[in-house]
């Protein structure tokens, strides 16, 4: 015929082999390929309104890896949510009586074997805690504060000043003369401002 008659199937997979013997596509096909005497078969033909995307938008290698990526951020806040015991409160601040604070202190410096750098923080700490009372600051000379310290108790300028800068700390025993003649000016001072 010069008008043969046009029959779309919207399920192709039902006339290959692989499906033709399943629910009944055998006599489907049968009764709707032998309806007319004229058959064309088009191979490959799809229909227009048919997009030649019809399969999912992402590759199926995409779609592992985000379930990959998803179980494996489970897992990771699954192991890093869980506890390793029963929470134990601690008071805080703690308190450290200042005689422990001290021989903890020795033991650190007497541990480095540096009795130059024990003695300079001994001096240190001295000068700091009575630097409003002379009226020194850190930008003080040397000379100044000793001059300062020797008024403020009416003491030797050169037995200040030794206590403070000049007598050599080399060996333990030096440090051990340092802190008693330290000793001796923070009596001094003691004395001179409870008059």
């Amino acid at each position: 015929e010069k008008n043969p008659r046009v029959f779309y199937v919207g399920a192709s997979y039902a006339l290959t082999n692989q499906y033709l013997d399943q629910e009944d596509n055998a006599g489907v096909a049968l009764r709707m390929l032998s309806a007319h005497p004229q058959l064309l078969w088009v191979e490959g033909y799809q229909q227009p309104y048919e997009s030649p995307t019809t399969d999912s938008p992402m590759p199926p290698w995409l779609i592992v890896t985000f379930i990959a990526l998803a179980i494996s951020a489970l897992w990771f806040a699954v192991w890093k949510g869980r506890r390793y015991g029963r929470l134990v409160p601690e008071p805080l601040p703690v308190v450290v009586p200042a005689d422990e604070a001290n021989q903890g202190r020795a033991r650190l410096y007497r541990a480095s074997r540096d009795p130059a750098y024990a003695a300079h923080v001994l001096r240190a700490g001295f000068i700091a805690r009575h630097a409003k009372r002379i009226g020194v600051n850190r930008h003080t000379s040397p000379d100044d504060i000793v001059q300062a310290c020797a008024e403020a108790i009416g003491a030797d300028m050169h037995m200040v000043k030794s206590a403070l800068y000049t007598y050599p700390v080399n060996k333990k025993e030096d440090i051990a003369h340092v802190a008693s003649a330290l000793g001796a000016l923070e009596k001094e001072f003691t004395h001179a401002y409870q008059r």
